[in-house]
């Protein structure tokens, strides 16, 4: 095997592919734990290519963690989010036999209580300043959401039809948002806002965090042929959540993290809840 010359491999280094590679051994290398696919093309309104999707199967469930990869540079960039006013969430979307259905909890009841979050911002580090930028967050929040609801409704088609021979098995999909990035929450006293000017006048805390959820506004696609399954789910819960109908809550899960958020505590808790 040639080395190949420093410059070509810092030219691949300022892509993804070498961090989704990454991650794509630890999830094969995890106990109990493979890959179903790498690279996997679906579509909601327009095409999409999902990094790759691990898989576990239990008793009754499959696991299924639909990743996406995001590289940031570790020592320039850090992402920061804001607590969201409401601390329930989509731990996931269930896919059965007969419906689609979201299963919801809060931060505090979840394995390692992650916060839950309304929105992030990347904060970019210079020698004399910060500068900070919302949209990376959000671009790789929405590139996740349309892979993970894609997949979701391919399941749906393949699962929710008469021809398909009888599969009682539940299908927990969930998605994760990998990053080298920095993961910090917000703190800071609400009444040292001023409203004439909208800047915070008191300190501000930043708190690190292994992971977290963010819950990412994802609207209704506007292509009058594209049907989009979440407006039309008939489970109680979704109708009861009805405010994050359009919201997806994303695991955003800092790289070096990851062994632990895909350790058999969370699985398990996923695998042993009880989803009518």
């Amino acid at each position: 095997m040639i080395a190949q010359p420093r410059d070509e491999r810092d030219a691949l280094n300022c892509h993804g592919v070498f961090l989704k590679k990454r991650v794509l051994e630890e999830v094969a290398k995890t106990p109990g734990m493979g890959v179903f696919a790498e690279e996997f093309g679906v579509t909601f309104s327009e095409p999409v290519a999902i990094d790759l999707i691990g898989v576990e199967t239990r008793d009754d469930r499959d696991l299924l963690f639909v990743f996406e990869c995001k590289r940031a540079y570790t020592k320039a960039k850090t992402w920061v989010f804001f607590k969201d006013i409401d601390q329930t969430f989509r731990l996931c979307r269930a896919v059965s036999w007969i419906m689609q259905f979201g299963y919801y909890s809060r931060g505090g009841d979840v394995v390692d209580s992650p916060v839950v979050c309304s929105e992030g911002y990347e904060l970019v580090a210079s020698e004399n300043s910060f500068k900070a930028n919302q949209r990376p967050v959000f671009e790789a929040g929405n590139q996740l959401s349309k892979g993970f609801l894609g997949f979701v409704s391919t399941r749906m088609s393949q699962k929710i039809r008469p021809s398909s021979p009888l599969n009682r098995t539940l299908e927990c999909i969930v998605p994760v948002l990998v990053t080298t990035a920095g993961l910090y929450v917000a703190a800071f006293d609400l009444s040292r806002i001023s409203l004439q000017t909208g800047n915070l006048e008191g300190n501000l805390e930043l708190t690190p965090q292994d992971w977290l959820i963010l819950k990412h506004p994802f609207s209704e696609m506007t292509n009058t042929s594209f049907r989009d399954f979440r407006k039309d789910s008939p489970h109680g819960q979704d109708s009861k959540h009805w405010s994050q109908m359009h919201r997806e809550s994303l695991f955003v899960v800092n790289s070096t993290k990851l062994p632990q958020f895909l350790s058999g505590r969370f699985r398990d808790y996923l695998a042993n809840l009880s989803m009518q």
